[in-house]
């Protein structure tokens, strides 16, 4: 079973998503900051779904290490962020979704990235 991260502060938020996640097959990952997601092994994943806003810390700053430990990791965002400069970083790092309306998008890119069709 392919193995994700998923980087979200949100309990509830959290709750939705990796059920979404393990019914299209997938194991998941959960941390709910930046720094307890930097502390994972980024080479086990097969694909990163991280919000954009993770309390103090910057999904895009996190893909970017995660891109450091492992340069071809698929990153996908997830968030409610409508502008601002870390949207534009995140969207040059990967696809970003609207949390609220594009929750199945991000499910089956993620999906699609891990191997599972």
């Amino acid at each position: 079973m392919p193995l994700v991260l998923y980087v979200d502060d949100s309990p509830v938020a959290q709750a939705v998503v990796a059920k979404r996640l393990e019914q299209r097959g997938l194991q998941v990952v959960m941390a709910s900051t930046v720094e307890e997601a930097g502390l994972l092994d980024a080479s086990t994943y097969g694909a990163a779904l991280l919000d954009l806003e993770v309390g103090k810390g910057c999904g895009a700053d996190l893909a970017a290490g995660l891109r450091g430990a492992r340069p071809h990791l698929p990153v996908a965002f997830l968030t409610s962020a409508t502008e601002g400069g870390a949207l534009d970083r995140a969207r040059a790092l990967g696809p970003v979704f609207e949390k609220s309306s594009e929750l199945d998008g991000a499910v089956e890119w993620v999906a699609g990235q891990a191997g599972i069709e």
